[in-house]
């Protein structure tokens, strides 16, 4: 009786373990076959534009304007600044941004000048690429005012370097100005900026005066100090200048 009992019992169990196994299969298969047909889930919601074609359409503005007649400028000009005031995601401000600064409207100005103003760095910094395409003085003076020692660092950088990029004598006084905030605890902490600002100065003048700034701020004056032999950078000094951090 006992032997017939777990004779049944080992039946029953391997019973079960063959339905178990059995629906483990079927979810498995189930499974597999669903996954080649399940429909990807949709990048936007129905109606709304992905920011990807967005940017892709703002890139394609920028290469428009070249060949764009007076009113045409004017026309796309009033449309991104209409988009610029309804936009959260700072990428797509900064593109918008960018794009207008291929347009040399008046209305496309005054949006680069607000750009500078931006709560987030990234537009600030495309504004000053905006105005370095944009040129003039007007451009000079605004990446004069973005080399503000309250700024933030990338947007100074953004700004020493585009004012190198336009060669206007006129950048120099600014330039040195910022390179005399440089005092011995900020030539530490940024000396990249401190790079930047140097090298604008030097395309811009031709001179090789370095770090010093009492010879810049003489050269500024429309003195011609001597040169001066460059300051030795130390190794630590190095690796923070081209270091991403």
């Amino acid at each position: 009786m006992l032997r017939r009992y777990q004779n049944l019992h080992a039946a029953r169990s391997a019973g079960i373990c063959l339905a178990c196994l059995g629906c483990l299969l079927a979810l498995a298969g189930c499974s597999s076959l669903s996954t080649p047909w399940s429909p990807a889930p949709p990048d936007t919601a129905p109606g709304v534009v992905a920011p990807s074609k967005t940017l892709s359409e703002l890139k394609k503005l920028a290469k428009q304007a070249k060949g764009a007649s007076v009113d045409q400028k004017r026309a796309t000009s009033e449309k991104l600044t209409e988009m610029i005031k309804r936009e959260d995601d700072p990428i797509i401000r900064a593109q918008i941004v960018r794009t207008l600064g291929h347009y040399d409207t008046l209305l496309a100005g005054e949006v680069l000048a607000a750009a500078l103003l931006d709560s987030e760095p990234q537009v600030r910094v495309a504004g000053c690429e905006a105005w370095v395409r944009r040129g003039g003085k007007q451009a000079v003076d605004a990446l004069s005012g973005a080399l503000d020692k309250k700024n933030h660092i990338d947007v100074r950088l953004a700004a020493a370097k585009g004012l190198g990029e336009l060669g206007d004598s006129h950048a120099v006084a600014a330039l040195a100005d910022a390179l005399g905030q440089a005092d011995s605890s900020w030539q530490r902490t940024d000396p990249a900026l401190q790079y930047r600002i140097v090298q604008s100065l030097e395309r811009i003048s031709g001179q090789k005066y370095h770090n010093d700034f009492a010879a810049w701020q003489q050269y500024a004056r429309g003195e011609r100090p001597p040169h001066v032999a460059p300051a030795k950078e130390s190794l630590a000094d190095k690796m923070r200048r081209f270091s991403p951090f």
